[in-house]
């Protein structure tokens, strides 16, 4: 036996190689593991459908990190424990976490109280703890282990504070505190911004957000007289919201109400529940106004394809904080990789993850720790409740300005009404526009011209001075057949009244066409609307997705194209221009534009290539094949035969290319030609290398019939198999590509 010979050559006895082997294994075995990932979340009692959205979001996370390869090459597991939102039990299972040396990191806990309980074993041991929801000072200013990925409750309390200033101008506010750690937090932060911002508060205490029940006199015994205040601002979670809110408007109260985050949560089922109870004689969700630390309206693709990926699996539209999980199982699974598999690993990949460029590209947008804290550098999105049932972003939002640009630009900023001044700190005035659009037909898909032409019906919803005219299509061909007539308008009485006008639109779009699977490609065509000259500091455009139509695009022209679908999301882009402007220094530029893409995916129709360019390339290899039907002494007109089809199948090529676009790169097609050529080259040498031997000396006719014979018999089949090999990994990528 060999392994025998190497012994006795080598000398290594069998006790070494068995050693040996058992280190192999163990390292196999190491390299072949698990990095776990402890979840501690409320999967039961009144949070649990808020931890089970968390929970499903991790599964997906997981999912989609263990099938682009893992972490280090080894696949992430998730250690799953339910703390009920309870204290007491998160304690316990922080230290069940800590104790456990293979436990890299944990995430979850829901609640400030559930995250502070268990910080002290984190910190202890060296374990970085990760809360998607969790922004009060106790927790993530106590430990440098401690990681949020939301904003701080403070940055929200400031700029709600700042909103209802500068955007409502009330300086008189009923405040609503709720007994949770979150509603004393909330409270205390709003009231030191509010003092700041010269806004007078009323403090009304003892709103249970903690059990089910509400009191049915709750708010006629606490706030007698709802109507002498601006606006009432509610600190607390959404247990029993629904029930004070509905307390509220009965006792007569028609203004605004502001919630924080942890509001919105399952409030709007709520509401409208209540609504219909009521049989129309109120509207609940009216005038509701929640601030988020992101919306998914505003999000990019990769937010919004995991929104929908979400709902399809489970039913339901994903919370924020799902998608803040997400992405933090997202960013550990990097720190493991990168920096390796150990809880000071991970902790200092995260803590170096501190400005927007090193930050994670995540369904959450750009995630990254900003300021110096552990707490994700979020903007406040002000958001209302629509007349169908889901959050939309208000026209109006604020942003604090940090920059060093605007900062120098503030005093003429604020005196055009571009920024506003509260209490010393300078915000951007940001006007929100809903752009929608319906596709009556897609006119000419111009392949060689790389572009296309659409034809539909465009909308714009807005309040304020916005200067819609300059909102039009970023990747539009100016030099184009394009229209736009106005079909509707109508414009509010008040600066504050909601504004609309719709348009008939022809549009020239370019798009440069991924022909790399042509003729079996999908072609994902985009519209990119945006506005000319204002960037996201000034105006933000959102999708206003309850208008648009879901019908399929009938008409597309030229007819060999089926319509698969649309994606609608939002998002931002960069231009490396400052537009010459002189209050720019070097290096600096300007902010990013937002921007509203839609993409219409089309399907190439196969059946007519079958007739225009599968068929007639069979039939030149077949009559390239067809030489071994001739006589072998017909030397002449077999290699004609064998040249005629080599010839026309180059011919054939080069009339397709010219219906196409110049590309750096291979299509399909080319692949199928490059098959034909070898074989038919293969067929010119071995059809030379027959007649040589037929025709040398006396010949031996025997000998070139049987080579004549083995050639036909394996390069047919080989033929064959070759091109069945290439259409299926075609039809691979065409499925892969439709369900982008």
């Amino acid at each position: 036996m060999l392994y025998q010979k190497i012994i006795r050559r080598t000398g290594v006895t069998g006790r070494l190689i068995g050693q040996i082997v058992l280190i192999l294994a163990s390292l196999s075995a190491i390299e072949c593991g698990k990095h776990r990932i402890g979840v501690s979340l409320p999967l039961s009692g009144e949070k649990a459908e808020s931890g089970k959205a968390i929970l499903q979001s991790l599964q997906m996370s997981v999912e989609d990190i263990n099938a682009s390869g893992g972490a280090g090459g080894n696949s992430i597991e998730l250690i799953v424990k339910d703390d009920a939102n309870n204290p007491a039990q998160a304690k316990q299972i922080s230290e069940e976490f800590a104790a456990d040396d293979g436990i890299l990191a944990v995430i979850g806990h829901y609640d400030d109280s559930v995250a502070v309980a268990g910080l002290a074993a984190y910190d202890k041991t060296g374990m970085v703890i990760f809360s998607p929801s969790v922004g009060g000072k106790e927790f993530i200013e106590k430990s440098p282990w401690a990681f949020t990925g939301t904003y701080t409750v403070a940055t929200q309390m400031k700029t709600l504070s700042a909103y209802i200033k500068s955007v409502k101008e009330y300086d008189n506010l009923l405040v609503i505190k709720a007994v949770s750690t979150f509603g004393r937090v909330a409270t205390e932060e709003f009231a030191s911004a509010t003092r700041v911002d010269g806004i007078r508060t009323t403090v009304v205490e003892g709103f249970n957000d903690k059990t089910a029940g509400l009191a049915d006199d709750f708010v006629r015994k606490n706030i007698p007289d709802t109507n002498s205040y601006q606006a009432v601002v509610i600190l607390s979670h959404a247990l029993n919201a629904d029930l004070l809110i509905k307390q509220l408007r009965d006792t007569g109260y028609r203004g605004l109400i502001f919630g924080a985050d942890r509001l919105g949560t399952g409030l709007i089922p709520k509401l409208q529940k209540l609504t219909d109870e009521s049989k129309g004689a109120a509207v609940y969700s009216d005038k509701v106004h929640i601030a988020f630390p992101f919306m998914y309206t505003l999000g990019s693709l990769k937010g919004m394809r995991f929104a929908d990926s979400y709902k399809t699996r489970f039913g339901a539209e994903p919370s924020i904080w799902a998608g803040f999980a997400y992405d933090g199982l997202q960013l550990m699974a990097k720190a493991i990789a990168e920096k390796g598999a150990n809880r000071q690993a991970v902790r200092d990949y995260m803590d170096g993850v501190n400005s927007f460029d090193e930050g994670l590209e995540g369904v959450s947008g750009r995630v990254f720790f900003a300021g110096g804290r552990h707490s994700v550098g979020r903007e406040l999105v002000m958001s209302r409740i629509s007349s169908s049932g889901s959050y939309e972003p208000a026209f109006q939002q604020i942003k604090e300005v940090r920059d060093a640009h605007n900062l120098r630009q503030v005093e003429a900023k604020v005196a055009s009404g571009e920024m506003v001044m509260i209490a010393g700190t300078p915000y951007f005035k940001i006007s929100v526009v809903f752009v929608g659009i319906d596709f009556d037909k897609i006119n000419n898909v111009d392949i060689k011209a790389q572009r296309f032409d659409v034809e539909g019906y465009m909308w714009y919803r807005w309040v304020g001075d916005v200067d819609i005219e300059n909102i039009g299509f970023k990747n539009g061909d100016m030099a184009g057949d394009n229209s736009s007539d106005e079909l509707r308008k109508k414009i509010g009485d008040t600066p504050q009244s909601e504004n609309w006008a719709s348009f008939k639109v022809r549009q020239t779009l370019i798009f440069p066409f991924n022909l790399a699977n042509f003729p079996f490609d999908v072609q994902h065509l985009p519209l990119v609307i945006a506005h000319k000259t204002r960037n996201a500091n000034k105006l933000m455009i959102a999708i206003d997705r309850e208008k648009i139509s879901d019908a399929a695009i009938q008409e597309i022209y030229p007819q060999e194209w089926d319509y698969l679908g649309r994606k609608d999301f939002a998002g931002t882009f960069k231009i490396d221009s400052v537009f010459g402007n002189p209050s720019y220094r070097r290096g600096e530029k300007q902010a990013e534009f937002s921007m509203y893409e839609v993409q219409l995916s089309l399907k190439r129709i196969l059946s007519p290539y079958i007739n225009s360019f599968f068929v007639p390339l069979f039939v030149l290899l077949v009559i390239g094949f067809l030489v071994s039907a001739l006589p072998l002494s017909q030397i002449d007109a077999r290699l004609a035969l064998v040249m005629t089809a080599l010839l026309s199948v180059i011919v054939f090529q080069m009339a397709m290319s010219s219906n196409l676009p110049s590309v750096g790169y291979s299509m399909r097609t080319d692949i199928y030609f490059m098959v034909s050529y070898v074989f038919l080259f293969l067929l010119i040498g071995k059809t030379l290398l027959v007649n040589a031997i037929f025709n040398e000396g006396n010949g031996d006719a025997a000998f070139a019939k049987r080579i004549e014979k083995y050639f036909t018999v394996t390069a047919v089949p080989a033929a064959c198999l070759a091109y069945v090999v290439i259409t299926i990994m075609a039809l691979t990528a065409r499925q892969a590509a439709m369900l982008f």
